[in-house]
């Protein structure tokens, strides 16, 4: 499927957006968590210091991807199970990211890719690995 027509994808896309632009609003940082067991998604204010970490008391709604959540990395970790956040700040950067998604209707790859020196949500078909060598 055209990645223009990929509805599940582009709302996956949006909601990253979505997390950016409330943290801008807010001057605030703002979480895109992505939870790989439930293939689901939410975006939350980061819990300051003094609170605990990410949990389901900090009232964060979770939307079903419609999409299986293959992989996530981050500037600190990467992870296949559990969740991961990807951190959007008030001045309108953002974390580097790179989530792999697999659209289950036709089994297509893309990766969501969150470059920190752009504001925008880079949609690239197939799995992108940077730490890939290639021979030039």
């Amino acid at each position: 499927m055209p990645l223009d027509e990929n509805k599940k994808l582009l709302e996956i896309a949006d909601r990253m957006k979505a997390a950016r632009e409330e943290a801008i609003r807010q001057k605030k940082v703002y979480l895109f968590i992505a939870d790989f067991d439930t293939a689901s998604y939410g975006i939350g204010e980061r819990p300051s210091r003094e609170e605990p970490e990410i949990s389901e008391e900090k009232e964060i709604n979770f939307e079903e991807a419609g999409m299986i959540l293959v992989s996530g990395r981050n500037s600190q970790e990467s992870a296949i199970s559990g969740r991961m956040s990807f951190s959007f700040y008030p001045d309108g950067t953002q974390e580097f990211g790179l989530l792999e998604v697999k659209d289950p209707s036709d089994n297509s790859v893309y990766t969501l890719f969150l470059n920190p020196y752009l504001s925008s949500v880079e949609i690239l078909d197939g799995s992108v690995d940077f730490d890939e060598e290639y021979n030039m």
